[in-house]
């Protein structure tokens, strides 16, 4: 994550889009998920152990107008079930997690506009 900023500008200077797809992408995908939901974090932070999620989150509160989160199809319980998100929750952290997760999701913009020019999705329309 240092690497990524110090590519890219830190925040505060800089705002940072994060397009979606967050879940299904390796054996951590749950604790991936929590870069993007600070109240799921802040209810379970015993599931977290790795530093980088928690500087994410972290930035995420401190800097609500500079990090900004899309929902992509992952993001949909159709999705998440096919691709395993729904068993890794199980297994790890029981049904509720999951259930929590699509609650959130289903408060995340599919889409943003960048200067009133420019939409951003996760996915091809």
């Amino acid at each position: 994550m240092n690497r990524l900023f110090d590519l890219i500008g830190r925040v505060p200077q800089e705002k940072f889009l994060f397009l979606g797809d967050y879940v299904d992408r390796g054996p951590q995908g749950v604790e991936v998920q929590l870069l993007s939901y600070p109240l799921l974090l802040l209810c379970r932070s015993e599931t977290v152990t790795d530093a980088v999620i928690i500087l994410l989150f972290a930035l995420k509160l401190r800097y609500r107008d500079r990090i900004f989160l899309l929902r992509g199809n992952h993001e949909t319980p159709a999705v998440n079930k096919i691709y395993g998100f729904y068993n890794e929750c199980v297994m790890k952290y029981g049904p509720g997690m999951w259930w929590d997760f699509q609650a959130c999701f289903n408060r995340i913009p599919l889409a943003g506009l960048i200067s009133k020019k420019v939409c951003a999705l996760e996915f091809l329309i």
